[in-house]
């Protein structure tokens, strides 16, 4: 994708990194407001519209906020980080990182952390709201299990929007897939419904797709259960599958 620039003397790859990532967040800033509205008024929202239409069923309002988490962390961490990076590549904006060194690690690196931090804001408010609306128990102690699933959910999700950014030939392009792949998960996923509810021959796919096990442990953390190690595992395989394809499609550079 780039070629690997001499890199300034008094900066090291994560001072590097660090550089690329301030310009990302400097140039993503006028986002912010949008992101913040995904992470919390999204959930509120759906989470407003669940007690109205059912009011006397905690499960259905439950189901229902937490699928609005899973869809805030794709409106965010997958949809932002794919935008990003289709512009980088459409509109110059390689140029801006090549003057500090940025080679193409680096770059999906800069690109995981800013999706990984969103995915965690994210998180925590989207898990402020359950606490708040009496959906989930307030329980400090499973902090660290928010922020790791956030942290996985963060990665799988910019892995996919980098992937997404880099195959795309033009902005037009760049919606129709990115709409089409955010249905397409939406559709296959136990978001909304219970994962007993899919056809036998469409349970395979529902299992590849990432929101499935986000919201398997989402819903574990929501229940006071453990999280299931199988949805870890799934993943940290499909975030490093991701980036295998980031990889390859990199040093395959620009057709």
């Amino acid at each position: 994708m780039m070629a690997a620039a001499s890199a300034p003397g008094s900066l090291n790859p994560v001072a590097r990194l660090l550089a690329m990532l301030r310009l990302i967040l400097r140039r993503e800033g006028s986002n912010l407001i949008g992101i913040v509205g995904h992470s919390l008024l999204l959930p509120a929202f759906i989470c407003y519209a669940a007690f109205m239409i059912a009011p006397n069923s905690f499960e259905t309002r439950q189901s229902w906020v937490l699928g609005g988490i899973v869809l805030a962390l794709g409106m965010t961490s997958l949809t932002q980080v794919h935008f990003a990076v289709t512009s980088d590549r459409l509109l110059g904006g390689l140029r801006l990182f090549s003057a500090l060194g940025v080679d193409d690690r680096l770059y999906t690196a800069a690109y995981l952390a800013y999706g990984t931090m969103m995915a965690l804001l994210v998180s925590v408010t989207g898990g402020a709201v359950m606490v708040w609306t009496g959906l989930a128990p307030g329980n400090a102690a499973r902090l660290p299990e928010l922020l790791l699933v956030g942290t996985l959910a963060g990665l799988v999700l910019a892995s996919l929007g980098v992937l997404t950014g880099l195959s795309v030939r033009s902005f037009s392009m760049g919606d129709t897939v990115i709409n089409l792949l955010g249905l397409v998960l939406v559709l296959v996923s136990p978001v909304f419904y219970q994962a007993n509810a899919l056809p036998a021959w469409l349970a395979p796919i529902g299992w590849a797709s990432p929101y499935t096990h986000i919201a398997a442990l989402a819903s574990a953390l929501a229940n006071g259960a453990q999280l299931d190690p199988a949805s870890i595992v799934a993943l940290a395989l499909m975030g490093l599958l991701l980036l295998g394809l980031v990889r390859h499609r990199q040093q395959r550079g620009e057709s």
